[in-house]
Formats: structure tokens, sequence, C-alpha cells
């Protein structure tokens, strides 16, 4: 029962981070869950409450899905994680997390203080090409919500149309991973508590989230996703 209760006061605050800056849920979760769960179970955990969220937000913005745009990126994206994942012991994981926490950080500063910055282009190649690139981070690091990020907070003009395509790819994408590690049996019914409770505390956040989200302009919510990149950048090279 006191495992539950710290699973959902923990997926409130992930839930407020996903409503407010689009990805972050998963930082969050994983901040905690493996002291309770372990390094194994905590990221099916977090990624099967995460589909909750994601889900929840996608719907109230269907209204502005860019199907052309979601999916060539989300096909890209999971064909390139899938890759990965088979392909992760061939390479020296350390390097590339540290070189992948430095990218995000530079990124995040470039974005954050630059004055003309280069703008990517809604194109189908873009998309494809940015889906491999945010498939192999999820990968090799499990971390893929900065880049779906990024990528759509360029190609989109407001809030409504980057929670909306960000929201599909990461429901897309997690369901598929969840899927994966409910056939490979890491997450049991065992975990069923711990999710429901999950789903109901990320819920609430989220609610919350969206509240607030309401008297943030687009200039403010592109300053707090890339904080929250810088963030995650500096997470993944301290846990080195």
């Amino acid at each position: 029962m006191a495992q539950a209760v710290y699973v959902a006061l923990v997926a409130i605050g992930a839930g407020l981070a996903q409503s407010l800056t689009g990805f972050g849920c998963g930082i969050v979760m994983m901040l905690v869950f493996p002291m309770l769960f372990g390094m194994i179970t905590a990221p099916a955990l977090s990624t099967a409450i995460g589909v909750a969220v994601s889900l929840q937000l996608a719907y109230g913005y269907k209204r502005h899905f860019k199907p052309k745009i979601i999916l060539p990126f989300t096909s890209s994206y999971i064909l390139a994680s899938v890759a990965m994942i088979y392909c992760a012991k061939s390479f020296n994981v350390y390097w590339l997390t540290m070189a992948f926490g430095i990218y995000l950080v530079c990124i995040a500063l470039y974005n954050l203080l630059a004055k003309n910055k280069f703008r990517l282009q809604g194109s189908f190649a873009s998309a494809l090409v940015c889906g491999a690139i945010g498939g192999t981070c999820s990968g090799l690091f499990g971390i893929g919500g900065p880049m779906i990020s990024i990528y759509f907070l360029a190609i989109t003009d407001d809030r409504e149309g980057y929670m909306a395509n960000t929201q599909l790819s990461s429901a897309t994408s997690s369901l598929l991973e969840t899927a994966a590690r409910v056939s490979n049996g890491i997450l049991t019914l065992d975990l069923l508590p711990a999710v429901i409770a999950g789903v109901i505390g990320i819920t609430v956040g989220a609610r919350f989230g969206e509240r607030i989200a309401k008297h943030i302009n687009r200039e403010m919510m592109e300053k707090l996703v890339y904080i929250m990149v810088a963030v995650t950048g500096i997470k993944t090279i301290i846990e080195l």
C-alpha cells in the first residue's frame, strides 16, 4: 500500500512536467522508481504509466494532429529504436551516453541563448531523419522524449500543435515498448497496483499542469522545454 502511495505522488509530479513541456514524465519517475523497483522494472513501469498521460493529452489536442509529419517521424523512430536495442551491446555505451548528455546541454543552451536560430522544415525527409535520431537515442540511452520535443517544437507554430503531435508520437512508441516488456515478462500482473496508482497520480498532475499551461505563451513554453532538455542532459552525464 505504501509503495502505491509513493508511486502516485511521484506520478503527480511526472504528469505536471509532461503537461507543461510535452515530455519529462519518465525523467521524473526514473528519479525515484529505481530505488523502489530496481533498474530492470523501473523503466517498464515508468513507460506503462507514461502511456496513460500521453494518450490523455493527445486526445485533448486531437484537432491539431499532423498525420503527414507524425507517421514518417514515428515510423522512423520506432525502427531505429528497435535496431539500436539489438545493436547496443556492440557499442561503448559509456562514451556514447556522455556525448549524448553533452549534446542535449549544448542544444538547449543554443536554443535558450542564440538570437538567430536555425529552424527545421516539416518535410518528409526531415521527419525521417529526426525520427531516426530520436529512435537511436531511445534505443541506446532509453531517452527519446527530448528529441521528440525538439523536433515538434521546431515544426509547429503553437502549443496545441506541439502538444498534439509530441503526445501522439510518444504514446505510440511507448505502447509498443510496453507491449514488448509484457511479452518478455518484465511487466507482470504483480505491478498492476503500482500501474493503477501511477495512472491516477499522473492524471491528477496532468490536469493541474494543463490549468497552469493556459497562462503560458509560446515563448515561455519553449524556454521550459529547453530547460528540461538541459536538465535531462546534465542528469545523463552525472549518472554515468
